[in-house]
């Protein structure tokens, strides 16, 4: 079976016009948007790729002592995966939430970890597995964190 792939700008309007056209002709089935039979007459299943609108990696203030890694990402179609890595060191298992809105899904990854004195490479991986798509962010930082005033 052979997959092709469309990738999709949500915020096109002819993509978006497209989209409402066919999306009830459309079977969801395992994040695949597989395009069905027209008349007994066989499509090529289609896979069609919504790329992130909004990723973005953080440093969040934390406890003394700690800091706290976060990953979101929004606008995303078929369902991804995000990790957490870092040059330095092992990162264990981050807390990853989504959720689905309307046909789009949300995801973030977090995790806390004890600060460290040197400075510190963070990435954040957003991979769709179904179309094997993969996209990253990355972030530089050292020392504690300080939060400036204004």
């Amino acid at each position: 079976m052979t997959r092709a792939a469309k990738k999709a700008d949500p915020t096109d309007a002819d993509f978006t016009d497209w989209l409402s056209k066919w999306w009830p002709h459309f079977e969801e089935s395992s994040d695949l948007l597989v395009s069905p039979s027209i008349i007994g007459t066989p499509l090529t299943p289609t896979l069609l790729l919504v790329s992130e609108k909004f990723f973005e990696l953080k440093r969040l203030k934390a406890d003394e002592g700690f800091i706290r890694v976060q990953c979101r990402a929004d606008g995303i179609f078929p369902k991804p995966v995000m990790t957490l890595h870092s040059q330095q060191r092992r990162i264990p298992e981050a807390i990853v939430q989504s959720k689905q809105e309307g046909h789009l899904y949300e995801i973030s990854a977090q995790v806390t970890l004890p600060e460290l004195e040197k400075p510190e490479e963070f990435s954040c991986k957003l991979h769709i597995p179904l179309a094997n798509y993969t996209t990253r962010k990355t972030f530089f930082g050292s020392g504690g964190f300080r939060e400036r005033s204004v």
